[in-house]
């Protein structure tokens, strides 16, 4: 009897620290898997100027091109009007990634959009 409940309490303790891995448990994560994919430029912010959709269909329509790449691996490729950087990125948490080109530049997840800041520009981007 005292063996049987020994056991049931064992299966439990593993059931419960399976579960707490399962879902974070508190602890850090792989949150890549919120970054990885394809993503095409909705939106620009710069100069005070605000590109939306339309005008970037405009600017590609002229041979322009932007997107952003972040491959499982950790690296990718961001192309802002066909100048492209190979980078590495890392995912910090849920809705942080830092992508690296030389520089460190944060991005932020929000309503399935990443927005990228840098040099008083904003971009936005979403998965294709």
């Amino acid at each position: 009897m005292i063996i049987k409940k020994t056991i049931s309490i064992l299966v439990v303790l593993i059931l419960v620290t399976f579960a707490l891995s399962a879902c974070g448990g508190g602890g850090g994560g792989d949150y890549s898997k919120n970054f990885i994919g394809t993503w095409s430029l909705v939106g620009v912010e710069s100069e005070g100027e605000v590109f939306d959709e339309e005008m970037i269909e405009l600017m590609e329509s002229a041979g322009m091109t932007f997107g952003l790449i972040l491959n499982e691996d950790g690296t990718g490729r961001l192309d802002v009007a066909g100048d492209e950087t190979d980078i590495k990125w890392e995912a910090k948490d849920a809705s942080t990634v830092m992508l690296i080109a030389g520089d460190s530049i944060e991005g932020k997840l929000a309503d399935e959009k990443l927005t990228i800041e840098f040099e008083g520009d904003k971009l936005t981007f979403q998965i294709k």
